[in-house]
């Protein structure tokens, strides 16, 4: 007997491979603050020797002169960082598995990017407040969902396109949308209990 992928099967594996690298990030994020703690006490040699090994902070609020570190080290990635987020506020960088991940909060919303060694971004997942989001979209979205109001909104980005996940809530069910350049797609919806 041969096993054939569902109309629902595709999309669900479909999230799950776009979801795979978000979900490491976020486990990630929430792990490395032992890390931290432990690099703060050693001198700045032992710093720099397991900063370029990798799975060591770059930049954090504990120890300002490693912001160097980033810059001399990294000095494309730190040029292409500051030149999209120009605004951004306590920024705080994470080597892992070659590449650097940074935590920051860019005009008023929470944010984590992801760039290669080389400078170029691989994405950037922001959790935008709706006062914050685009009057344009938010008509769209409000358009195709009147009677919803908007739970959460996530901007991801990359250097090719910007998406948007919104999640909508009503009395019965939430609604997960995407917004993309192409249009509005529901992802799914769940029932409320």
């Amino acid at each position: 007997m041969l096993f054939t992928a569902s109309k629902l099967t595709v999309p669900l594996l479909k999230r799950f491979l776009f979801l795979s690298p978000v979900c490491f990030m976020l486990f990630f994020t929430l792990t490395s603050t032992h890390g931290q703690m432990r690099t703060v006490t050693k001198d700045r040699h032992q710093q720099l020797v397991e900063f370029m090994m990798g799975n060591t902070p770059v930049l954090s609020k504990a120890n300002p002169d490693s912001s160097e570190v980033l810059e001399q080290t990294y000095p494309k990635v730190a040029r292409k960082f500051f030149l999209l987020f120009p605004d951004a506020a306590s920024p705080s960088w994470i080597k892992e598995t070659g590449f650097l991940y940074v935590s920051f909060v860019n005009n008023g919303n929470k944010a984590t990017a992801s760039f290669n060694p080389k400078g170029s971004m691989n994405y950037c997942i922001s959790y935008i407040q709706e006062e914050n989001f685009p009057a344009d979209l938010l008509q769209k979205v409000k358009g195709s969902y009147p009677a919803d109001e908007i739970f959460s909104i996530k901007e991801i980005t990359t250097e090719e396109i910007t998406m948007h996940e919104i999640v909508l809530l009503n009395s019965q069910h939430y609604t997960v949308i995407s917004l993309t350049p192409n249009g509005i797609a529901e992802i799914r919806k769940i029932k409320r209990s």
